[in-house]
Parts: structure tokens; sequence; C-alpha cells
């Protein structure tokens, strides 16, 4: 399914002399389009972290930088994003934080 988040038209132009072959030129492109076609979003959560509470509930165990699924059933999508900051309390793992978002954070930003 084709999800589209605007009306709006953007152009952009991407070269690279690398190829020789315009067909994977043109299947290199497609991807870096599905890339950047998805819009920049973050999401601030509280999150009862079972794996903390309950050894059984291991497998749920997630972690700074993992990567995380999040499911729209009314759009009926899948965008995945990745977890950038997780603040965990020991004491009391149901108030534990995290911030997901579909970018990862640079180094430039950060320093």
């Amino acid at each position: 399914m084709i999800i589209t988040y605007s009306n709006k038209i953007i152009t952009q132009v991407w070269r690279n002399e690398d190829y020789t072959d315009p067909h994977l030129l043109k299947d290199d492109a497609i991807e870096q389009l599905k890339f950047l076609a998805v819009p920049k979003r973050s999401y601030q959560c509280t999150v009862t972290d079972l794996s903390k509470i309950n050894p059984k509930y291991k497998l749920l165990s997630f972690g700074l930088y993992d990567i995380v699924t999040l499911i729209d059933r009314s759009h009926k999508s899948k965008i995945n994003h990745r977890v950038v900051e997780y603040k965990e309390y020991p004491l009391q793992p149901v108030k534990n934080e995290v911030t997901l978002s579909t970018v990862t954070q640079k180094i430039e930003g950060i320093v």
C-alpha cells in the first residue's frame, strides 16, 4: 500500500557518476526514495520494561539504538523507529521512558 504524506510535489536530483548501468542507478534511486520519503518523526513514551520485572520476558528486552516497529492499523503501515534515548529507573521499571525516532542522531549535532 502506498501512503501519501503530502499533496505537495517535491523534486530532487540525485547524481552518481559511478554507475555505468542506468538500471542499477534507477534501482538505487528507488531505494533512496523509500528512505527519504518517510516523514521525520519522534515519539517519547513511558514504557513498562517487562524484561526487567520478570526474567521470563527476557525475550522482550530492548536497549539504546535498537529498532522498534510501530504499526498503524488505520493506515495499514509499519514504520521502523530507533530507540535514540532511554531513561531507565532501576527501582521502578514501570516508569522507564524511551524516545523513538525515524532519524538517527548524527555526531555533528551532539558535539
